[in-house]
């Protein structure tokens, strides 16, 4: 597995996950984000529908594949969310944010989908616009980590990291 950073996106990232050619990952946060974004253009899901998926990936504290309708991962994002954002502020971590130990776990189960079922060979994870710089350094650095563990070693997969817009 090899990781990069995507500095400036010249792809259509919508016609790669309707083709099927990558595994796209964003945190489940929907309204005007690029997880909508992804989940309507690129997947054809309506907001409602996106409403109920994104509430069970949040609630539940885990990892969620549409495959295989869809190449496209969600993981939990710690704030609650909604297509018109007419909520109260609810954080899924109780103030806390996500662990280390949460992120591996997410990081794991997006590496499982890729590797198991959906084998795109081509991992986007998405993050413009939705987590802070450190956040996303993070997760970013202990992706790092864990793609180097045995398990990981036979795969091929490029796994690219989107950190703005």
């Amino acid at each position: 597995m090899q990781l990069n950073r995507i500095i400036k996106n010249e792809e259509n990232f919508i016609n790669l996950l309707k083709n099927k050619e990558i595994h796209m990952v964003t945190p489940a946060y929907i309204g005007l984000t690029q997880c909508s974004t992804y989940l309507s253009n690129g997947c054809g899901m309506h907001l409602s529908q996106q409403e109920i998926l994104v509430r069970e990936v949040n609630e539940k504290r885990e990892v969620g594949t549409l495959y295989p309708l869809h190449n496209m991962t969600l993981f939990p994002f710690r704030y609650q969310s909604s297509a018109f954002m007419m909520h109260s502020l609810v954080d899924y971590t109780n103030g806390n944010g996500y662990s280390d130990d949460d992120f591996r776990s997410f990081i794991n189960d997006i590496l499982l989908a890729e590797i198991k079922y959906i084998k795109s060979n081509r991992i986007i994870i998405d993050l413009a616009g939705c987590m802070e710089d450190s956040e996303k350094m993070r997760l970013f650095n202990l992706l790092g980590e864990e793609i180097q563990k045995e398990e990981y070693n036979e795969s091929e997969c490029l796994i690219e990291f989107k950190w703005d817009w």
